[in-house]
């Protein structure tokens, strides 16, 4: 798995640019990028989606997505990032098992939990898989219709995509959740996530009082997945966070400035963690 996971700050016509910027630099293999714009509709985070994985895929970089399973899975990503107030990782691979991934890309949809439906890449085309349930779609409310039904609401000739997942995610499809306990940790790996972000370990102002690296790496010692270090760290803090057997997240201490200065520190950031897997 990557060692050095970098999560966008919102996203912008830069952010493609800085991505690419900053993985030309580093090895390949080496970092994921996580998209966190918690400020767009599932329309503009599925676009968002599309134009990152595109760079991302060229250098063999895993692509997360911040909450959103159902956007991961129809933009094609590597994995989805869980808040540690979201769904727990055992119920993000349920949703996905029961075809939950999304309805319409082109609409921002609010599913019932009850919902599974197939994705479909059509703007018009809604395929059901399971029992009926209530959809939002721009304001509209609509009812599924009976199991394995297809409604046509215009006649625009759209490809079809539907990707069904029968026996669950894919298996290289990662999923992470957010911690800030030791508890949090614990519960999270027993649920089966891929790996956990654990932080605030130092200071930072957008969080609460720092963890510290005492129990980072209780953390670390306490579950075989990996752990990743997040809040307040620089290449100097990334370094004593490697020691104690974690790896890295970071949100603008790489991807928060111009392409120059995030390629100049993701390769501090570089030389702090290593290149070993």
């Amino acid at each position: 798995m990557h060692r050095l996971q970098l999560i966008t700050d919102g996203f912008d016509t830069k952010t493609v640019t800085i991505v690419d910027a900053v993985l030309r630099s580093l090895p390949k293999g080496i970092a994921a990028i996580q998209l966190r714009a918690k400020s767009l509709s599932g329309r503009a985070l599925f676009d968002a989606a599309g134009a990152l994985g595109e760079t991302t895929r060229l250098y063999q970089a895993p692509l997360l997505i911040n909450d959103r399973v159902d956007i991961a899975l129809a933009a094609g990503a590597d994995g989805v990032h869980l808040p540690a107030s979201g769904l727990s990782p055992a119920e993000a691979r349920l949703l996905d098992r029961n075809h939950l991934d999304v309805i319409d890309p082109a609409l921002s949809l609010t599913l019932s939990a009850t919902a599974t439906a197939t994705i479909c890449s059509t703007r018009s085309t809604f395929v059901y898989a399971a029992a009926p349930a209530t959809v939002m779609a721009e304001g509209r409310s609509f009812t599924s219709p009976s199991p394995s039904t297809t409604t046509t609401t215009t006649t625009t000739n759209y490809q079809t995509q539907s990707r069904q997942r029968d026996n669950g995610l894919a298996p290289n499809f990662l999923i992470g959740v957010s911690t800030h306990t030791l508890d949090e940790v614990l519960m999270a790996a027993r649920q089966g996530a891929d790996y956990v972000s654990f932080g605030p370990v130092f200071a930072t102002p957008s969080k609460g009082a720092p963890t510290g690296l005492a129990s980072l790496a209780q953390a670390v010692a306490s579950v075989a997945i990996p752990v990743f270090a997040l809040g307040g760290v620089g290449p100097s803090e990334a370094l004593a966070c490697t020691k104690v057997g974690a790896r890295i997240a970071c949100i603008r201490a790489v991807l928060g400035g111009d392409p120059e200065r995030a390629v100049e520190n993701a390769r501090q950031f570089l030389t702090s963690i290593g290149t070993d897997s």
